[in-house]
């Protein structure tokens, strides 16, 4: 290979590192879990855009106990259409958590952190309209979305809340009374993991200022917005349901259309 064309290769292949990393966010913050006060903690993200210039408006993705998936992907992708930033966070990877679905898993408080740490990174970026950030969640990222928006977690946060919360498939648990945002709630009614019937439960519970809304798909399963799931995995029936699907993105839309300005 001659000189120009091992320049030339190498150029390329940095262009493609450079492209690689483009849509990495790094964040980084005072980790209130660590042995040593002070310490920090490096998370990371995957940041994208809409088309045009901005600012936008801003969806935090967290993602279920397996980390990082096609799904987040997935509605990465949708939400852009619709013209929102996305940050997609793993919170598993940093912490050195391949699977987090069993006991030793990252823990939600944790979670809670990391989803403020991504808003307030987001909030710094001029794509970014920082007073329209939204946060979705999946399973245990959904049950870190309702630890947010309840104030259960990071209590002292309850002064800088995100605009909107989503939560797919959660472990419902707590109230209502003392939501910090709007919140929709959509899980299946066979749902054998997180099961919907604590979700009625906190739906009858007494309400706050905020709307809280809950969808229940009658013959949704977890996970029941993966495209071609299933399989049963750790005891719990996982399977894809598009009908459930197509509405579940209909009310998402809808939601975030009501509450962020584009």
């Amino acid at each position: 290979m001659t000189i120009q064309a091992r320049s030339a290769s190498i150029f390329l292949l940095l262009i493609f590192f450079l492209s690689a990393c483009a849509n990495t966010a790094i964040i980084t913050y005072e980790d209130p879990f660590a042995p040593t006060e002070g310490e920090k903690i490096t998370i990371r993200g995957f940041l994208g855009k809409p088309e045009g210039a901005g600012p936008f408006p801003a969806v935090v993705l967290q993602h279920g106990c397996g980390g990082i998936a096609d799904r987040e992907k997935i509605w990465a992708k949708i939400l852009r259409s619709w013209g929102y930033v996305t940050l997609i966070l793993d919170s598993n990877s940093p912490r050195g958590v391949l699977d987090g679905c069993g006991k030793y898993g990252v823990q939600i408080d944790a979670r809670a952190y990391d989803a403020y740490a991504a808003k307030s990174y987001l909030s710094d970026l001029p794509i970014v309209n920082s007073d329209q950030i939204a946060i979705l969640g999946f399973s245990q990222g959904a049950r870190s979305v309702l630890c947010v928006a309840n104030d259960q977690c990071m209590v002292e946060r309850a002064d800088d809340p995100f605009k909107v919360a989503i939560a797919f498939y959660p472990l419902c648990t707590g109230g209502l009374r003392d939501n910090n945002a709007p919140l929709l709630v959509l899980i299946g009614e066979k749902d054998d993991w997180t099961p919907a019937a604590r979700c009625h439960h906190m739906d009858k519970r007494p309400r706050g200022i905020h709307e809280a809304t809950f969808i229940f798909y009658p013959n949704a399963y977890h996970n029941f917005d993966i495209p071609r799931k299933n399989s049963t995995y750790r005891g719990h029936r996982l399977l894809y349901d598009p009908e459930a699907t197509a509405d579940a993105r209909e009310k998402v839309k809808n939601f975030l259309s009501k509450y962020l300005d584009r």
